[in-house]
């Protein structure tokens, strides 16, 4: 399987990502999203603020679906 991933890992990266992000979406956890489901805004002082808004786990899941990438290929970028 190693070698599947390794030849097309841009694909698996960006499909990874996209799982991972739209799961995040559909859930819609309370840490990123208010009680009637809208963006909470990056702050500490406001209330209803969160200091890890959905831009923060878009990169959180950007990193980590390429890593996985590179771990499942045994390919080291």
């Amino acid at each position: 399987m190693g070698e599947v991933i390794r030849k097309n890992y841009l694909i698996w990266t960006v499909s990874i990502f996209l799982f991972m992000f739209a799961a995040f979406i559909y859930m819609k956890p309370s840490i990123a999203f208010g009680p009637n489901g809208s963006i909470k805004p990056f702050g500490v002082q406001k209330k209803n603020s969160t200091v890890f808004p959905v831009w923060w786990w878009t990169a959180l899941f950007a990193a980590t679906s390429r890593i996985m990438v590179s771990y499942l290929s045994d390919y080291s970028v």
